[in-house]
């Protein structure tokens, strides 16, 4: 048992340098070594944080509507959808995932989508910070779209 996990050990200790040297070359060959990694890593916590005030104001939709305002049906959609994508969008960028960009442009349009539908309700707090959220995280995906064509 205790060889298994010294072997086991040994092997990521001898693969870690190949893996590394590797990651740099890619890195070097791209042209843009430590530029992109600043637009992954803002552009993840901007996700994340969408993802936690369209959930939020997902829950306060819900609640709307179970008192008769219909008029939150739409909004409601959107917001959970939105969660749903900007998690995924964080999670592969905090990784400086290859497939950011496909699911940023993703993320670029549903965030526009939500942020359009929360704007609707200019008098709601908290329609307006997850109209506002929304705005700052389609900017930080379309940062994130340039820099990694």
């Amino acid at each position: 048992m205790n060889r298994r996990f010294l072997l086991s050990g040994l092997a990521t200790a001898a693969a870690a340098p190949l893996v590394f040297s590797h990651a740099q070359a890619n890195e070097h060959e791209s042209g843009h070594v430590h530029a992109a990694r600043g637009h992954f890593e803002a552009c993840a916590r901007v996700c994340s944080k969408c993802a936690d005030v369209c959930s939020s104001c997902f829950a306060h939709c819900v609640m709307l509507l179970t008192e008769g305002e219909k008029e939150h049906f739409d909004s409601l959609h959107s917001c959970n959808d939105c969660a749903t994508v900007c998690r995924a969008a964080a999670e592969l960028c905090s990784r400086h995932s290859n497939m950011s960009h496909d699911l940023c442009m993703a993320c670029e349009k549903i965030c526009s989508q939500c942020a359009l539908e929360c704007e609707k309700f200019p008098n709601d707090q908290h329609m307006v910070e997850c109209a506002k959220i929304c705005r700052e995280c389609e900017a930080a995906c379309k940062k994130l779209i340039a820099t990694t064509k």
